[in-house]
């Protein structure tokens, strides 16, 4: 892909609707998932792979629907992250930011500066832990900060589906599940394979 298609093709997402503008959105979490990323973005369009140097993937503080500890992201100079960028409505950027508990001071936006899979350098919106978790090791992943059995299922998955490199895919399932799923109506949100089990009365 030369960068002159890419920078037309980024233009023509953005601005396909005059009346509705949109924002670049680097996801690298359970936002990695259409689906997940729909139930409060339902117009978000996938662009391409990315990757984001200096930063690592870190989880920590338990989310009761998810059942288990989220991601964040945290400076780390010899980390890199890999995600998905997408093209979504400012109208939307409300919902994502209350997705993500801005109001409730556990993330903050930022700007960052991400790789697609040219080394071609794209600004995009992305959110993090406003703290960052200290650094361990993924395999001795404190139990507390343990992302839950479905949060694990739904980054790999959704990294699979936006064309992430399978040794990320695989260092992904490096960091200890806690054993839980998410809770059924979250469950139900993100459909099929997360809703199979659940039982409908």
């Amino acid at each position: 892909m030369r960068s002159g298609w890419l920078v037309l093709f980024l233009v023509s997402i953005i601005e396909c609707d005059r009346h509705e503008k949109r924002f670049l959105y680097f996801a690298y979490g359970s936002n990695l998932l259409k689906s997940r990323l729909q139930i409060n973005a339902p117009s978000a369009v996938f662009i391409t792979p990315a990757r984001l140097p200096g930063y690592r993937l870190d989880f920590d503080n338990y989310n009761p629907k998810w059942r288990g500890a989220p991601a964040t992201i945290a400076a780390d100079p010899k980390g890199e992250v890999w995600g998905a960028l997408w093209a979504l409505n400012y109208s939307e950027m409300a919902a994502l930011d209350k997705q993500e508990g801005l109001k409730d001071g556990l993330y903050e936006a930022i700007d960052i500066k991400v790789l697609n899979i040219e080394n071609h350098v794209i600004t995009a919106r992305s959110y993090k832990m406003t703290s960052d978790p200290p650094k361990v090791r993924p395999e001795v992943l404190p139990l507390q900060r343990r992302p839950s059995n479905t949060y694990i299922q739904v980054i790999a998955l959704g990294a699979y589906q936006c064309g992430i490199p399978s040794y990320y895919i695989e260092f992904t399932y490096r960091f200890p599940a806690n054993g839980r799923n998410a809770t059924d109506k979250l469950s139900q949100e993100l459909g099929y394979p997360f809703n199979r089990n659940i039982r409908i009365s």
